[in-house]
């Protein structure tokens, strides 16, 4: 919750679109990401949902997040809402990493110090902000399919705690294959 509120701050702040004229697409997010998603949208509504020929030599929807494409209310949208629901879609994500490293982080204490609870703990929320917070999510917020494996990382690190600790395998193997399918790039690194 701490990163959503910050961004938000940050967003209303420095006048970033819907709070002020201000846009949070730069480089290949203009050029690339909504494109692209509104290629997605038009290729869902049309009914082509696997080639288009309509850029360049043709396009796939695998490039997309199979996350977005399986959310058909984008076709309900209307087209000059998605950068803005995109944007709500990214502080979404970068929220989410952080509840999942905090997750992951009250896990491990507990493991460390052998209670059954735990105090509640600054540096947990310091370390949680941190990381969702961090360079590499702000950096691709124009890429909004690459903060899935940084959602997820954390919570497979729980799950190969106990994978390693308890002998359940069965939730690190859903998140392993969660994440390769949501974005086969990040997950290459994720995976080694």
């Amino acid at each position: 919750m701490i990163p959503f509120v910050i961004l938000i701050a940050s967003c209303i702040i420095a006048g970033i679109s819907p709070f002020g004229m201000r846009n949070m697409w730069y480089g290949d997010g203009t050029e690339l990401t909504l494109p692209t998603m509104l290629q997605a949208r038009d290729q869902i509504m049309k009914g082509e949902l696997f080639y288009s020929f309509s850029g360049g030599s043709g396009m796939n929807l695998y490039y997309f997040n199979p996350a977005l494409i399986l959310l058909s209310w984008l076709c309900l949208i209307p087209e000059d809402l998605i950068p803005n629901i995109l944007f709500y879609i990214i502080l979404v994500k970068i929220s989410l990493s952080g509840v999942s490293m905090y997750a992951y982080l009250t896990f491990r204490r507990k493991k460390i110090v052998k209670q059954k609870t735990v105090s509640r703990d600054f540096s947990v929320l310091v370390f949680t902000t941190a990381y969702a917070l961090c360079a590499y999510q702000l950096c691709f917020t124009s890429y909004y399919y690459w903060s899935d494996t940084v959602c997820l990382l954390p919570l497979m690190l729980l799950a190969m705690d106990r994978l390693i600790y308890e002998c359940k395998g069965c939730c690190y193997s859903l998140l392993l294959a969660m994440s390769i399918i949501l974005n086969c790039y990040n997950a290459i690194y994720v995976c080694l």
